[in-house]
């Protein structure tokens, strides 16, 4: 082995991957690679695993796995608990998480916090990088509360490294704007932006991407302009999957100020760039299928619009199961293009399936579902079901009496 060449190979590795140059990193990580001695090593299982950290970066998902698992191999040869190979199984946990395998990516981000709890103690703040990671599977999988709690006990770590800090208070900060709070996710998201400036510089991916993040937070509060602001800054620093978020929520930022040609462009490119990485089913594509539902609606396109939301459904209902939030907004989506279409009564069922699956679930109750009682009340009442529209109409009403009160987000 020639020990002076691997240590400069990883040493321009890392180099190269704190910059946001992530093929020069991957190129630098493979020959640190083929330095290593012959054989299961934990040289070979730390290169294996930096070869991987590139490949994600970089959104080659497939490849990245590859890597990480020729890692998990050769740690489990070695045998023992070891930082390096806890660290493997929450980037493997990640990239799992990024292509739809929760249930497997909650298991690694377990396997991963029992041996750094092992190693450092239950209150370790090395353990602090798995319990964000596992808040980010329970809240894609609509565990917000679950989410919250992890995410809040990794920022009250003692000792907790400004880099996890900033990865802690971004996810924070994006819980905050998928459950309807995107005026308290701006500060949160912006002391992100910040601290990231600070660590990595202004036009690096890690602050490009706490930057989109914040483009989110305003978009949900209604400030197209500002949004599109900060995901246009974003988008030159971003691969993989964060550039692919971002183009989403720039089409949306984009068809919400009524520009629906270059909405529709920045949906479509970010669909393709998920589809290239994590397949055809990865869930962030059911959200912007979603999405590209609207555009079609609003130009008229409701046979364009049902097909892409009937997808989302299933994707959603493939990855997530029956009861899940996402569901209930496609399914209500659905529901809109058969009422635009004069088909009633399936457009009143599909309602009813969406507020079910919402209640099941067991999500806090939003406005969108005071939104759905009351399409579902004028489908009641054009097919004279006078009394059950009622009903539909008085629990809208209460859901926004309580809104007024405070009690809904």
């Amino acid at each position: 082995m020639a020990l002076p060449l691997l240590e400069m190979d990883k040493a321009a590795g890392h180099s190269a991957y704190a910059r946001g140059d992530f093929a020069a990193a991957g190129r630098h990580f493979s020959s640190a690679l083929a330095r290593c001695e012959e054989g299961a090593s934990r040289c070979a299982a730390i290169a294996w695993a930096n070869v991987g950290a590139a490949h994600q970066a970089r959104g080659d998902l497939a490849e990245a796995v590859a890597a990480y698992e020729w890692s998990r191999r050769i740690w489990k040869q070695l045998g023992g608990d070891d930082d390096e190979a806890a660290v493997l199984l929450g980037n493997l946990a990640a990239v799992k998480r990024m292509q739809g395998d929760y249930r497997e990516a909650e298991r690694l981000h377990d396997e991963s916090l029992g041996m750094l709890e092992r190693l450092h103690g239950p209150g370790d703040f090395r353990l602090a990088a798995g319990w964000i990671g596992l808040g980010m599977v329970h809240m894609v999988m609509g565990g917000h509360r679950e989410a919250e709690g992890w995410f809040r006990r990794a920022l009250d770590a003692r000792g907790l490294p400004d880099g996890i800090r900033s990865t802690g208070l971004r996810a924070l900060g994006e819980l905050l704007s998928v459950t309807n709070r995107p005026r308290a996710a701006v500060p949160v998201l912006t002391a992100a932006v910040v601290l990231r400036e600070r660590l990595y510089g202004p036009d690096h991916a890690q602050t490009a991407a706490a930057r989109s993040s914040l483009g989110y937070a305003r978009l949900a509060l209604r400030d197209y302009r500002l949004a599109e602001r900060h995901l246009r800054r974003a988008l030159p620093a971003l691969a993989g999957s964060e550039r692919a978020a971002a183009l989403h929520n720039l089409g949306q930022a984009r068809r919400l100020q009524g520009r629906r040609k270059e909405a529709e462009v920045h949906i479509r490119q970010a669909i393709s760039a998920w589809e290239s990485m994590a397949g055809a089913e990865q869930p962030n594509i059911a959200s912007a299928l979603v999405n590209l539902a609207a555009l079609q609606a609003d130009k008229g396109d409701a046979a364009g619009a049902e097909a892409s939301l009937r997808r989302a459904l299933e994707i959603d209902r493939r990855r997530l199961g029956a009861s899940h939030p996402h569901v209930a907004r496609d399914l209500a989506g659905l529901a809109a293009v058969c009422k635009q279409s004069r088909r009633y009564g399936e457009a009143e069922n599909l309602y009813r399936e969406a507020l079910a699956a919402h209640e099941a679930s067991g999500a806090a109750v939003t406005l969108r579902q005071a939104e759905w009682l009351e399409a579902q009340a004028d489908l009641l009442r054009r097919m004279e079901r006078n009394a059950e529209a009622a009903r539909q109409e008085a629990k809208a009403m209460g859901i926004r009496f309580r809104q007024a009160l405070g009690g809904v987000r």
